[in-house]
Parts: C-alpha cells; structure tokens; sequence
C-alpha cells in the first residue's frame, strides 16, 4: 500500500491546472475587482478603451473556430501562444501609454500573459512589479510563487508564499497558507504542512459551525461563516491522507439538518 504522503502528492500534482485555476479565480477575481474599478473609473476614456482591447484579448476564446458566436466582431484566436503574445504586447502597450493609471495593472497582466509562452520574460516583468506593496504588486508576488512551485524551485515560492503570509496586502490569507503547505509538503516538510492543513480545517470548520449556530439563536443574523471553504475542503481532504489521525481532532462539520435549513 501506498504512503499517504504519496498519495496527497498524486492528488495534487494530478489536479495542478484545476488547483491553479481555482487559486487564480480566487485570489485573482477578488482582488482585481477592485483594481480594475478603480483603473476603469477614474481614467480617461482613450485608457479605459485601450484596456478593454487588451483585456479582449487576454480572455479571447480559443480554437479552429470562433466559439463565441458573435459575429459582428468576433475575438478568438486559434492558439494559446497567439493570444497571449497579442495580450502581452497590448498590455505592455497600456502600461507605457498610461503609466500613471495603468503602469502596475498593464505590466501585471502583460507579465502572467508572457508566462504562457516564454516563462523568462514573464519572471522579468513581473520580479520588479512583485516589490511594490500595492494590490497588484502582490498578485505579481504571488505568481511569481505558483510558477516557482511549478517549476520545483520549492525554496524561492515557499519564501515568496512565506512573505505574502506575513503582508497578504487585499490577497486571501487562508489560499496563501493552502498554497504555502502543499509546497512545504513537496519540499518533504510532511509536519508542517499537516500543521498548516490542520490550521486551516480547524478554523474553517469552527467559524461555519459557529455562524450555523448563530442562525439558529437568530434567524435574522447574517454571521460570516466560513470565508473560503473551498480552502477548508481541500485541507481536510490533504489532511486525510497525510495524517487521518488529526481529522478526528477537528470540529465536526455542521450539516444543514443539525442547524436547521439556512
């Protein structure tokens, strides 16, 4: 039989593009949001259309035929490679026409573009941009720490993760720390992984029964819960495998029926 260890290791670098893509989504959407309010807002209607073209592209559908349906003025492009090289050179373009408003946000999505075809200019145009302690200079921070795990260089992305913990700045902690333990758990550091794991599950698992229970006392009230139980799920689940013994020290999940429907 299989070490648990193992077995984790599997789970995760089998599912590598769906857990980068969750992370993306979640700690990406929720912080450029923001971002992209405030660019979109308070710039001038030339930056606002010049950043709409790039964005265009960069979420441009991709294929031997146009998928989107449109016909009046269809986006797509047949590779991955081509789209992102048109994105990374609009986006470039937008950082350099309206530094001012778009210098950070523009070199951002131009660096995760370069990323997809040619992995050294993407690292070179985002290593600068990871230094600044605004929103998006995290997002590059955090990046540059999925393409270091991704590339095995575990020591650079644990000491990226290990910043980004300390100041997560706008970013969701409890994804840093998911993040950070499936790469101490690569780099053979099996007890401090499951400790982080079991930080995670603990703490998930306590502030969604406590908000279950609080909806019981007052069916009025609006507790939080659990803020990122996707991240609760996926500790347990690493939690199970590397250590099952610590899964029964855990709160016990609430079911609906325990509290009521909510």
């Amino acid at each position: 039989m299989r070490d648990a260890y193992d077995k984790v290791s599997d789970m995760v670098e089998n599912n590598r593009d769906q857990v980068k893509k969750v992370a993306a989504i979640v700690v990406g959407v929720m912080v450029l949001a923001g971002i992209l309010y405030y660019a979109l807002v308070f710039s001038s209607s030339g930056a606002q259309g010049q950043f709409a073209s790039a964005y265009e592209i960069y979420t441009a559908p991709t294929g031997t035929t146009n998928s989107t349906n449109n016909t009046k003025a269809p986006v797509w492009f047949v590779t991955d490679e081509e789209k992102y090289k048109k994105a990374a050179a609009a986006f470039h373009a937008l950082a350099n026409d309206h530094s001012y408003r778009y210098g950070e946000i523009g070199n951002y999505f131009a660096g995760i573009s370069e990323l997809k075809f040619d992995v050294k200019a993407g690292k070179a145009t985002l290593e600068p941009l990871s230094h600044s302690t605004s929103p998006t200079g995290k997002l590059a921070s955090f990046a540059l720490a999925e393409q270091s795990k991704q590339e095995a260089d575990y020591d650079k992305a644990v000491g990226l993760y290990r910043a980004l913990v300390a100041s997560p700045g706008d970013l969701p902690l409890n994804n840093i720390k998911l993040s950070l333990a499936d790469t101490l758990r690569l780099q053979g550091k099996k007890d401090e992984a499951v400790g982080i794991y079991f930080d995670l599950a603990k703490t998930g698992r306590k502030a969604a029964a406590d908000a279950a229970a609080a909806r019981v006392k007052d069916p009025t009230s609006k507790p939080d819960g659990d803020l990122t139980p996707e991240v609760t799920r996926q500790a347990v689940e690493r939690l199970s495998l590397l250590d099952p013994a610590k899964v029964d020290e855990l709160p016990e999940e609430p079911q609906p029926s325990q509290f009521g429907n909510f």
